[in-house]
């Protein structure tokens, strides 16, 4: 079984806007897209990677390592704190009976996504590519937060 994502998002800073795009055949691939523009919209930033899915875990480390080492060497040697910490269960495979929770839930309507999340300890991205992957729509009526998020 085949199974295809598409997300944006997208955050401002200041006279900063930076999107990323990332669209996915769940079982090969994962293209992401990164642009940056001023509210004027000239472009300051723009590039790209095609990512095998199972690398993207040590992939997404070492660009994080990456970009944070690059910040502090321009911030005057400060390190800029996480914005947010990684849930407990990001990285770790899911088990047969949390896919089956999971489905439960989602069917049932008994949580929406930001629950999932909390209730799994997994991001919502997490939840949603999940949700994909077990042949589930995340996009249904009241499944509403669509924007990519740092949780």
């Amino acid at each position: 079984m085949k199974t295809s994502i598409q997300l944006r998002g997208e955050e401002q800073v200041g006279d900063r806007i930076y999107a990323v795009e990332v669209r996915a055949d769940a079982e090969e691939s994962v293209i992401v897209d990164i642009a940056g523009e001023l509210t004027d919209g000239t472009v300051i930033a723009e590039g790209g990677l095609v990512l095998p899915v199972g690398d993207l875990m040590t992939a997404g480390r070492l660009l994080e390592q990456t970009l944070r080492g690059l910040s502090v060497m321009q911030g005057n040697g400060k390190a800029l704190a996480k914005s947010r910490s990684a849930p407990a269960n990001a990285g770790r495979p899911w088990t047969e009976e949390q896919d089956a929770e999971l489905a439960r839930l989602w069917t049932e309507g008994a949580a929406a996504i930001p629950e999932l999340a909390l209730q799994f300890a997994r991001s919502r991205w997490s939840i949603r590519a999940r949700l994909i992957h077990l042949g589930l729509d995340p996009e249904r009526e009241y499944a509403t937060d669509t924007e990519i998020t740092n949780e």
